[in-house]
């Protein structure tokens, strides 16, 4: 978990489970990528994940688009080609749901459709003013510092299709 102010960027917890102990250390010799050892909050590379539906909430009410979207009960594709997003507690029907049901039932396919209502521009334009194309300092000391990688945003304009794709065929993850 890492925890900072939106404002500064300065981080108020950086905290990794499970705590290293005495027992954990044997575990730590036979398997050192899943062990107490490996620090998941500086070292961990994961998907933003639920996480982004913030940012995504926060695009489709500056551009307008956080209107009711049907969230169909087996998924909804972005694209041709595409695989479907599917929620993880999906509607009964072809309902059409609000934002405050939407982040109630974490739904992917209600952020998706609204990022996708906003269209590239506005998703690029907004991934630059947030950052999420830079990494951020962790730490400094002196002339030394830790910091995250970059974050990876793809850009848009060449593939605006992406911006609701799960996955990509390239190896660069997509929104």
């Amino acid at each position: 978990v890492v925890i900072s102010d939106p404002r500064t960027g300065e981080i108020l917890a950086l905290v990794s489970s499970p705590a290293p102990n005495e027992a954990n250390f044997i575990a730590a010799e036979r398997d050192r990528k899943n062990t107490p050892l490996f620090n998941r909050a500086t070292q961990g590379l994961y998907p933003p994940g639920s996480v982004f539906k913030l940012f995504s909430a926060a695009v489709a009410l500056e551009k307008g688009k956080g209107e009711r979207y049907v969230c169909p009960p087996k998924g909804w594709a972005p694209g041709a080609h595409t695989k479907p997003i599917r929620d993880t507690h999906p509607q009964k029907a072809n309902v059409a749901v609000a934002i405050d049901k939407a982040f109630a039932e974490s739904s992917n396919i209600w952020f998706a459709k609204a990022l996708s209502a906003c269209g590239w521009k506005a998703v690029e334009d907004a991934a630059v003013r947030c950052g999420l194309r830079e990494g951020i300092t962790l730490a400094a000391c002196g002339s030394s510092s830790m910091g995250s990688k970059a974050g990876v945003v793809p850009e848009l304009h060449y593939a605006p299709n992406r911006i609701a794709s799960p996955k990509s065929k390239s190896t660069e993850p997509g929104i």
